[in-house]
């Protein structure tokens, strides 16, 4: 069987094959028994690839989306700016005007 296995011409496979040759002593693992680790890493690469474009992807849209007045150092305004806001556009009377600015300075 030798003889005919050597004179074939896929020889080197069917030795390969049949328990010969490239086998390691751990089971036929080229890289020792944490190859199949590599698939655990591989997803968890992506997953954190993933969580970073996430990450950027937010960041950017909170950059350029409203805060834009509280990095210009403008804050809101306050109650009486607001008050003296809706009296000077006419929205309520100068009594109701001075009263509401009485309550909020009592606070």
């Amino acid at each position: 069987m030798t003889v005919l296995t050597l004179s074939h011409p896929l020889s080197s496979l069917v030795l390969v094959q049949s328990g010969f040759g490239w086998h390691m002593r751990d089971g036929g693992y080229m890289m020792g028994r944490a190859w199949g680790m590599w698939p655990l890493v591989h997803i968890l690469f992506w997953l954190l690839l993933l969580a970073a474009i996430v990450a950027a992807t937010v960041a950017i849209a909170r950059g350029l989306g409203g805060g834009r007045s509280r990095m210009d150092g403008e804050s809101r305004p306050s109650a009486l700016d607001q008050l003296d806001e809706r009296y000077a556009r006419g929205e309520i009377d100068r009594d109701d005007y001075l009263q509401r600015k009485r309550d909020i300075s009592e606070r």
